[in-house]
């Protein structure tokens, strides 16, 4: 290849890069414009909605607005005129979650939160419904002292693991012997744990009416004649006298966002957290603890791109704030964004407003304009659960913004590989029969060996596979089908049908059946268009039609040709004509098909 070519080769390669490069910027940038467009519409749609004097919307809608759109219009004002003396919401009655969507939305704000915090930890009590254990575990068989204030006793551990022994009245064995009962009325007393052989002692807890044991979030371990103590700590957050479990979840959530300690609600929002699934605990449970076993039931409970447990688009909110920074959260936002209604919004006010704040949130202003909080990421720290950032020996840094409920942490949490914890990671067509270890594997990480997924028939979603939407609504240029979604609340919408193209190509049939029934007039009328040729009467004959009596008819010289002359016949070919013709009618044919 010389200099000339080469060059010209490397020019058409550039070429070609800078295309497919400009191609793959302009697709990206058409997407991201699109999504700023659909996220814009939803802003305006919720900001519409609203109206001027925001004095129409309940409660709840006020705040998930205000967590939205910051403080807009006379919705700031208008909230906390319901509130007393800006403790609690409402004013008539002060209930948990009211109040707890207060501590958020003040937080947002940048507004003082010290009151609604102190109201809401007095609204706290003893659960009654958990029986505990004291369980004590050591590798070899050892001795055991316990001591409290209602005495002290000698147990002993055995190879199988198992106790034996008893303390006073407080302890009993229990759990078929590996583990001791504590009285239900000595869960006020604090235990003090020591062994002649290196030991770790744990609580453990269970519902009165189900045989599941929980072992609490935290473990304590001694060497030889070391010691450890272990004392109940058990609450809840009370409406009126009894506990109220989503309002639990709540206060735990705003409370945990100003950095203050609520481990001692996880034994109850752990437990009671099956016979609550509607209010979707898993999603705060895994805020909370940062624990990946929340994290799996999570994204095994999702229906869809979507969550819905009582109400698919807060339960979709609800998930992206717990799981944000996933792939199954990325799916569901561009699946709500290929889902908005007509005006933009998704139903209404309060899960518009949910939505945009967990998913696409804003930058808003207080009061006295933007917060003062600096970005955390951008003074080179991280952001990550609290939990996350204990595990990791990090401290919490004040004064720093992250988002949604995660804290600016000084150190980077890394999770340990797998087999670093001595777990074994799963194929994709297995599952964990264990407990799930959070490891930073992308596979599953179990205690135990790991089994073959069984795959159970899900219903098929005959909308989308018929390439048309699911909606709770249908546009104005679409119309009903009767193909299946995944929501019952939804229906499948299609585009509407065009008749002007259906007229369109029914002329286009008759002009082709006319031109297959009059082709050979067409021909003529063609030919004559295009050579001119006129009918008349024949042009006047110019010699005698016979040839003169008694004379010879003229001898026509003929060229001779020999067998070696270049002679060949004279080819006829189609006029020009036929041809554009008959092209035209071919082109016509296959449009009618």
């Amino acid at each position: 290849m010389n200099k000339e070519k080469r060059i010209a080769f490397a020019f058409i390669l550039a070429s070609l890069i800078v295309l497919l490069i400009t191609s793959v910027l302009s697709v990206s940038l058409v997407s991201a414009l699109a999504e700023n467009n659909s996220v814009t519409k939803a802003y305006t749609c919720l900001k519409g909605k609203i109206g001027d004097k925001c004095d129409e919307e309940t409660l709840e809608e006020k705040a998930f607005s205000l967590l939205a759109l910051g403080s807009y219009k006379n919705c700031l004002d208008k909230f906390n005129a319901d509130s007393s003396s800006q403790e609690c919401w409402p004013k008539s009655t002060c209930n948990l979650k009211d109040t707890a969507l207060a501590l958020l939305v003040y937080d947002r704000l940048g507004k003082d939160t010290e009151k609604i915090e102190k109201w809401l930890s007095k609204q706290n009590t003893t659960t009654q419904d958990l029986i505990w254990f004291l369980e004590i575990d050591s590798e070899e068989a050892s001795s055991c002292e316990i001591s409290y204030s209602g005495g002290t006793g000698t147990i002993g551990i055995r190879t199988d693991k198992k106790v034996s022994g008893s303390v006073g009245t407080c302890l009993k064995v229990a759990g078929n012997g590996y583990w001791f009962e504590i009285g239900s009325s000595c869960l006020d007393e604090e235990f003090s744990i020591s062994c002649d052989k290196d030991f770790i002692t744990a609580l453990l807890y269970k519902l009165k009416t189900s045989s599941t044991i929980y072992v609490s979030s935290e473990t304590h371990s001694d060497s030889a004649s070391g010691k450890t103590t272990e004392k109940v700590s058990s609450f809840c957050f009370k409406q009126g006298n009894s506990c109220n479990y989503e309002g639990s979840l709540w206060a735990a959530l705003a409370l945990d966002s100003q950095n203050i300690e609520i481990k001692k609600y996880l034994p109850y929002l752990t437990a009671f957290a099956s016979d609550n699934d509607k209010y979707f605990p898993d999603a705060f449970l895994h805020i909370l603890t940062g624990d990946t076993e929340y994290l799996t039931k999570i994204i095994n409970s999702r229906q869809g791109k979507l969550w819905n447990k009582a109400s698919k688009y807060y339960d979709t909110a609800l998930a992206i704030l717990s799981i944000g920074d996933s792939s199954e959260a990325d799916e569901a936002k561009t699946y709500l964004l290929a889902n908005q209604d007509s005006s933009g919004c998704w139903a209404g006010i309060r899960d518009t407003a949910f939505l945009l704040w967990t998913a696409w949130p804003n930058e808003v202003a207080g009061d006295g304009g933007t917060t003062e909080e600096a970005d955390c990421e951008d003074y080179e720290h991280f952001c990550e659960l609290e939990a996350d950032c204990e595990e990791a020996g990090g401290e919490v840094l004040e004064n720093f913004n992250c988002f949604g409920v995660e804290k600016c942490c000084s150190v980077e949490f890394k999770e340990k590989k797998c087999e670093e914890q001595e777990g074994v990671l799963c194929a994709e067509d297995e599952v964990c029969p264990g407990d799930e270890i959070s490891s930073s594997d992308y596979a599953t990480c179990c205690t135990e060996q790991c089994e073959e997924e069984v795959i159970t028939p899900t219903t098929e979603n005959k909308c989308e596979k018929a390439k048309y939407v699911c909606r709770s609504s249908c546009e104005d240029n679409e119309e009903e089908t009767t193909e299946n979604c995944e929501f019952s609340g939804d229906i499948c919408c299609k585009p509407k049908r065009n008749f002007m193209w259906i007229i369109i190509l029914a002329i286009l049939i008759v002009l082709v059946a006319l031109g297959l029934l009059f082709k050979d007039r067409l021909k003529m009328l063609l030919f004559k268009r295009k050579t001119g040729f006129r009918e008349g009467p024949s042009p006047a004959a110019t010699r005698p039609s016979f040839y003169p009596p008694g004379g010879m008819r003229p001898m026509v010289r003929r060229p001779v040709f020999s067998p070696s002359s270049p002679y060949r016949p004279i080819q006829r070919t189609a006029g020009k004509t036929d041809k554009e013709l008959d092209e035209t009618l071919r082109k016509l044919k296959e449009m009618s098909k």
